[in-house]
């Protein structure tokens, strides 16, 4: 509990660094990434040793994007898959993804803009 709420002071910390492009979210550089309604806020822990962690942050309008077990979106940020929080993982949370690679799991997920409340829990993407 200490690292999250750690992890979430060092996110708010990063608010400053706000960038206003999508192109150049770079996989291990801290930082918050905007474009359109969309926030993207990375964090690494322990840059350059082999204990290095991501941690991800999905927003839209606002609200901060829940995930779930191999979910991708779609944003005006690029494309996402989520990595669940555990403490050995080298990445957690929303993460940047190519969108040409073949992922072994994955759900195509988007957000229900007709929920309420400060988190948006996203839902399965039915196909065109």
């Amino acid at each position: 509990m200490k690292t999250l709420r750690r992890i979430t002071v060092s996110l708010a910390l990063l608010l400053p660094l706000a960038s206003s492009y999508a192109e150049g979210i770079a996989p291990n550089t801290d930082g918050i990434f905007q474009a359109g309604e969309w926030k993207y806020q990375l964090l690494v822990l322990r840059q350059g040793t082999s204990e290095q962690q991501t941690i991800g942050q999905l927003s839209f309008r606002g609200k901060e994007v829940n995930g779930g077990p191999f979910f991708r979106i779609v944003t005006d940020l690029g494309h996402f898959m989520w990595s669940p929080f555990a403490c050995e993982a080298a990445r957690c949370g929303w993460y940047r993804i190519d969108p040409t690679k073949l992922y072994s799991r994955w759900t195509i997920v988007k957000i229900d803009e007709s929920e309420p409340g400060p988190i948006w829990h996203p839902v399965e993407a039915k196909a065109p």
